[in-house]
């Protein structure tokens, strides 16, 4: 098992959890006003500015 393979796996349970949340099921089918998929992106880049360099440097240890 390829380590993506063994991700997936480990991951399952938490992926169908966030795939099936309200904002995601309906921004997939097109059903979010401009404004809560302004908010959305708003947020995610917030979260991925000060996580990626957190992960970064727990990665040099």
């Amino acid at each position: 098992m390829t380590v993506y393979q063994k991700l997936l796996h480990a991951t399952e349970k938490e992926r169908a959890e966030l795939l099936s949340l309200p904002l995601i099921t309906k921004g997939a089918a097109g059903e979010i006003s401009h404004a809560t998929y302004v908010a959305f992106l708003t947020q995610a880049y917030h979260h991925v500015k000060h996580t990626t360099p957190l992960l970064m440097t727990c990665g040099g240890r």
